[in-house]
């Protein structure tokens, strides 16, 4: 339980001790913004609605927010949490245990996909003033000679 659970906690119970609040109201979410975020949480939200004051948890998907602020009895901040992609239920707990539930109230979006490598078409492979029989042969020389010459110098280097 974080602090600012406890302390809103802890002003619910003096309110209804004191006969400041005669029941406890049920929290209603009426809206969440942004209503959509990266899938490794972080979105800063604002959850608006009624009866919020003293909340002792937000949820996203079932899991905890990683940080939440109630602002007055009608909006509450919070952080989201990472999450897997899709449409997620919001829930904020009351005092007493109260839960209320936005179904799909907030989505996470994938991770965009790395993009396939970009290799240049417009690579000359020819050198200039070759015919394209000759360039073959020299493109096949050097795919062939090169791991000799790798192989040679390695000899070279351990025979000293």
């Amino acid at each position: 339980m974080n602090t600012t659970s406890l302390k809103s906690m802890i002003l619910s119970l003096l309110l209804l001790c004191a006969g400041g609040v005669s029941a406890q109201t049920s929290p209603v979410i009426n809206s969440v913004q942004p209503n959509n975020g990266p899938e490794a949480g972080g979105t800063n939200v604002v959850i608006q609605g009624s009866g919020l004051l003293g909340a002792t948890a937000v949820r996203f998907g079932g899991a905890d927010a990683a940080s939440f602020t109630v602002i007055d009895d009608a909006t509450i901040n919070a952080v989201t949490p990472p999450g897997t992609p899709g449409g997620k239920v919001v829930q904020v707990v009351a005092p007493l245990g109260v839960v209320t539930t936005a179904a799909s109230a907030f989505t996470y979006n994938a991770a965009p996909k790395a993009p396939a490598p970009f290799i240049d078409a417009d690579i000359e492979l020819d050198p200039p003033g070759c015919s394209a029989s000759a360039a073959q042969g020299i493109w096949m020389f050097a795919a062939l000679a090169l791991p000799a010459v790798i192989a040679l110098r390695r000899t070279r280097r351990y025979a000293r």
